[in-house]
């Protein structure tokens, strides 16, 4: 059963920050496009410097708002992350510490949790998913239970594009739905069709307010570019990465990995050209942001000068891309550096969207805090720290930030380039500023910065105690 929170009639304040009174002239209020990206190397777009990505849309993306240099995700796990988006909150406090099962009628995220996609219904929007879930496989945890008019797409964590089965928790599965229907689709391109379905939902309520939300299952494996995009790398030089593969000897993984990416950015580019034609893109805030680092399982993402990738939380695992767009109404061309977070984007959104809580305990008990000073005006970020936690071996990782450093508890960094000494697997303390690969551990020559640290980290897991719970032992 839901909190009251849904009974009660939101009211419409206008806000005397800067810029977002000019934001709430109209009386309509903005349309919300938020798309997620799977296992999305930290630096992979063209506009992050990746030369051998070929991302045009989302490059122009960045021209037309705001590009973020420390944005983190929620987690370094895909479930963890998109409940930390999904709810404003740790993804331990909304009950997702790590993977939920991606079993049939397996529960996922717990129901009395607010989902972005409750909050927007509360205001009046028509909401949507078109992709990805992996927030729970029962009735009550389903997209259409969790705040989603419409949905199309997968409830678990990965599928073959073209078949829509998964192969994980054997034996193989389908896993394609639509309203809640299992629906059957052989031989269709998943991106491509969860791209048709969100185009036809931007049609069907160009007329009113809507929420979309878009999580890609790119470039999670199995890897499977189209033709047309694998054709687009003949005549682009490949990045040298240390953990590059070749399977078979003239077929490059990174080519395949690049050639995924730039399918969704063609896909992102239809929705692009739709709101356009549709006379909607003054009125809609775009949102594009990876889910966490690259995995080193199956893919050949890059991070650039960042340690680790998906499961760790060293700078390759949280550190992810992120772009933001609302045409005449947030600053365009332009650079944000302040340490922010996924989590923010629930109450960004309310703010952007002029929704109010109904009282102050829910936004109360939200990690995140809203980011749009830092989007309009470039205002400090919200965060003084910030707070990671997975579970894994040795007690479970956790990680706080603050300033240039950063302490990490039981790290793990699964690209084993670089093996952590003994000496170094309980606490590693990180100087960002000096030394952004996390090659050296500070803890010996800083310990007053670790006594510090340790303080906060023993507030937050206070606030942990009793929510961590872990809902499916999938780490897929």
């Amino acid at each position: 059963m839901k909190p009251i929170f849904f009974s009660i009639v939101i009211s419409v304040v206008l806000s005397d920050m800067f810029l977002l009174s000019e934001i709430h002239a109209e009386d309509r209020r903005p349309n919300v496009i938020l798309i997620y990206s799977d296992d999305h190397g930290s630096l992979d777009l063209g506009c992050y410097g990746a030369k051998d990505i070929i991302s045009p849309n989302l490059d122009n993306l960045a021209k037309r708002g705001v590009r973020f240099t420390q944005m983190y995700a929620p987690a370094p796990v895909c479930s963890a992350s998109r409940a930390g988006l999904m709810t404003g909150k740790f993804p331990a406090r909304a009950g997702v510490p790590g993977n939920v099962s991606i079993m049939y009628s397996r529960p996922g995220m717990p129901t009395e949790e607010i989902t972005l996609g409750e909050l927007f219904q509360s205001a009046g929007y028509t909401t949507g998913l078109f992709g990805k879930w992996h927030l729970g496989y029962s009735e009550a945890t389903v997209p259409s239970a969790q705040g989603f008019d419409e949905s199309y797409g997968m409830h678990g964590g990965v599928i073959d594009s073209y078949s829509h089965y998964t192969g994980y928790e054997g034996p193989n599965r389908h896993d394609l739905w639509k309203n809640g229907k299992e629906i059957f689709e052989p031989g269709k391109y998943f991106p491509q069709r969860l791209t048709d379905e969100c185009i036809k939902f931007i049609k069907k309520n160009r007329e009113k307010p809507f929420f979309a939300y878009v999580a890609f299952n790119i470039a999670h494996y199995p890897v499977e570019p189209s033709l047309e995009s694998w054709e687009d790398y003949e005549n682009v030089e490949e990045q040298k990465v240390p953990f590059a593969k070749e399977f078979p000897a003239t077929v490059s993984v990174r080519r395949l990995y690049a050639a995924f990416v730039t399918d969704m950015d063609k896909q992102i580019g239809r929705i692009i050209k739709t709101l356009n034609e549709e006379g909607l893109d003054n009125d809609t805030i775009i949102i594009f942001q990876a889910d966490q680092g690259s995995s080193f399982e199956e893919r050949t993402g890059w991070s650039g000068v960042y340690r680790g990738g998906k499961f760790s939380l060293f700078e390759g695992g949280i550190r992810v891309v992120s772009l933001v767009s609302w045409k005449n109404k947030i600053p365009e061309n332009t650079v944000r550096d302040q340490i922010v977070s996924g989590c923010d984007w629930f109450p960004t959104l309310a703010e952007f969207c002029n929704i109010n809580y109904p009282d102050d305990s829910l936004k109360e008990d939200l990690d995140g805090r809203s980011i749009a000073g830092v989007i309009t005006q470039n205002d400090i970020s919200p965060h003084e720290h910030w707070f990671w936690y997975m579970p894994s071996e040795r007690g479970g990782q956790r990680a706080l930030r603050k300033g240039i450093w950063k302490l990490y508890c039981n790290p793990i960094d699964p690209s084993s380039l670089q093996k952590i000494p003994d000496e170094d697997k309980e606490i590693f303390l990180s100087n960002l500023r000096d030394d952004p690969s996390e090659k050296t551990n500070f803890a010996k020559k800083h310990p007053e910065i670790v006594e510090e640290l340790k303080v906060l980290l023993t507030q937050y897991n206070e606030r942990l105690k009793e929510k961590i719970t872990v809902r499916g032992n999938n780490n897929k």
